[in-house]
């Protein structure tokens, strides 16, 4: 293992700020021959990163592989039936092999058992290969090698000059300049139609958009981008180029125009370190830049803010942390339900934490101002819940039950089953979830196991302005009016009531069987309101501490 390591370190020469990473643009015929090499690399890179984020977000990225491929097959018949190497006959037999390629897929899978990843190591391992087959018979009569098809080179391909307005422009740069322009003219004209294939076929199907026929033209154009980058990187690695920059940007957003951006982007800034990479090793140009591709891929998969490992990682253990934190905080509630002092000593029994974890979850909660420590007679220890401690304690309790309620009463779990789950999924529920919960369980008061389910505490503190549905026997209020986005259908029912605007009144029943509630005000006339019709009145509360 050494040995190898030595021979590796003997290969790699050693970097020199001055003749590694300014020398190619010292002088000015360098500097051109840099410039062009690191434009048509980020061409190539540019009109493969485009593409492939179509394919990376349909999950199609071996089917590019595929059909990047299986041109070489189209690019052989073109120059037998046309007998040139040049011209848009070459363009027209990449982009039929391409549609081809994804016919014939489809075809295998749709009418057998075979599933979809294998017929596309089928149809493309046999149509190259038959296309290496005839490419090899061909070597003699057509300049078009095995190696350049595969390997690409960029040294020659950027040999073939034209004048441009009295420059000499690389006829390659040219043609793959046409290629980005196009398909970013194509993707801004329809957009809508190449979203709505990609990510709901169906639906865009059902409105008239024929995904079908866009995914085939996104096929041709795929064909086309990888004939127009042989020259460049070849067959092989335009495969990557296809996926890294546009999996890197993946990693990166979650919508599909930043995508776009930021794999051109990814793209750009692998052509450009690439290029510096293979002039300090003297290495393939097109390979080093591949490889810095992949490198930043590496870099987004390790450092993604939302979905890289480390950030996954983090989430995970601040998850642990607030679980142990949230866990102790409701263990020192069920001892303690008042928030009174309790002994140190025999809140660390109830959990099963190391000294050093106790400790440290001790300091953070007062950190957090949860839990205060109180010293008595010189030598307990004791804590108990701050205001605010307690308000987490009630929180977490009532999702607790809310949670069981809803396994027993919609899911269909015996209520003696359902306390592990909801221990664990506590934590995860945010308070908007858990409101919703509520109210599709129509605000229930007691959970399975027949135990009081805390309010939210929203509706606890003080008093204000909330709906009727929150109300339990005995709080008193005044109607103040109508919530406008609850009533919907529900409006003449809540009309028909003629409810006693701006008069107290008192909830005097609660039927959980039907979810209604029997309202009185003082002359003794009394309302009945379905869950729906409580939704939608909003009322005042009366005194501090209660609803």
């Amino acid at each position: 293992m050494g040995d190898f390591f030595r021979n590796l370190g003997d290969l790699i020469p050693p970097f020199e700020w001055r003749a590694d990473l300014l020398a190619p643009w010292d002088s000015s015929a360098s500097a051109v021959s840099s410039m062009w090499t690191v434009l048509l690399g980020t061409l190539v890179a540019t009109a493969c990163a485009l593409i492939g984020c179509f394919l990376i977000v349909q999950g199609l990225a071996l089917l590019g592989d595929a059909i990047s491929h299986t041109v070489l097959l189209g690019l052989v018949v073109a120059f037998l039936l046309t007998g040139s190497v040049t011209g848009p006959a070459m363009f027209v037999g990449a982009a039929i092999a391409g549609v081809l390629t994804t016919a014939l897929i489809a075809a295998l899978h749709k009418t057998s058992r075979i599933k979809e990843d294998a017929a596309i190591g089928v149809v493309f391992t046999s149509l190259f290969a038959f296309g290496v087959v005839l490419l090899t018979k061909l070597a003699g009569h057509v300049h078009l090698d095995t190696q350049h098809a595969l390997m690409g080179l960029f040294e020659f391909s950027l040999l073939d000059k034209t004048l441009i307005a009295g420059h000499e422009v690389p006829v390659v740069v040219l043609q793959m300049t046409s290629v980005v322009v196009v398909l970013a003219v194509a993707i801004r004209l329809f957009y809508k139609e190449l979203l709505s294939a990609a990510f709901d076929p169906e639906w865009s199907q059902t409105v008239g958009l024929r995904p079908r026929l866009f995914h085939y033209v996104l096929m041709a154009a795929l064909s086309v981008t990888v004939v127009s980058s042989f020259t460049a990187v070849g067959a092989i690695l335009v495969v990557a180029m296809l996926i890294a920059p546009a999996a890197t940007a993946y990693l990166l957003s979650d919508r599909l125009p930043v995508m776009l951006v930021l794999s051109s982007l990814a793209g750009a800034l692998s052509s450009l370190i690439g290029f510096h990479v293979s002039y300090w090793l003297d290495a393939s140009t097109g390979g080093s830049m591949v490889c810095v591709a992949c490198g930043l891929f590496g870099v987004a998969f390790l450092f993604s803010p939302r979905q890289g490992l480390i950030a996954v990682a983090l989430r995970r253990l601040r998850l642990r942390l607030r679980t142990e934190e949230e866990n102790l905080v409701r263990a020192l509630f069920k001892l303690a339900p008042e928030s009174r002092p309790i002994a140190a000593r025999d809140l660390a029994t109830s959990m099963t934490l190391s000294e050093t974890r106790w400790q440290w979850l001790m300091w953070r909660l007062r950190h957090a101002g949860w839990l205060e420590s109180i010293t008595a007679d010189g030598a307990t220890s004791t804590v108990r819940l701050t205001d605010t401690g307690l308000r987490e304690a009630l929180r977490l309790d009532r999702t607790h039950r809310l949670w069981e309620t809803f396994l027993v009463d919609r899911v269909g779990i015996a209520s003696d089953h359902v306390h592990p789950t909801a221990e664990e999924i506590e934590h995860l529920l945010s308070e908007q979830l858990v409101e919703h919960v509520d109210d599709l369980l129509g605000h229930p008061v007691v959970d399975p196991h027949g135990a009081p389910i805390p309010r939210s505490t929203q509706s606890d503190l003080r008093p204000g302005t909330y709906a009727l549905s929150k109300l339990r026997v005995g709080d008193r209020g005044t109607i103040v009016g109508l919530d406008a986005t609850q009533l919907g259908r529900h409006v003449d029912s809540v009309a028909r009531l003629e409810l006693p605007l701006g008069k107290p009144f008192r909830v005097t029943h609660r039927d959980p069987v039907k979810t209604s509630w029997t309202i009185t005000v003082a002359d003794g006339q009394t309302w009945e309101l379905s869950h729906a019709q409580a939704d939608c009145v909003l009322v005042s509360l009366e005194g501090t501490g209660k609803l």
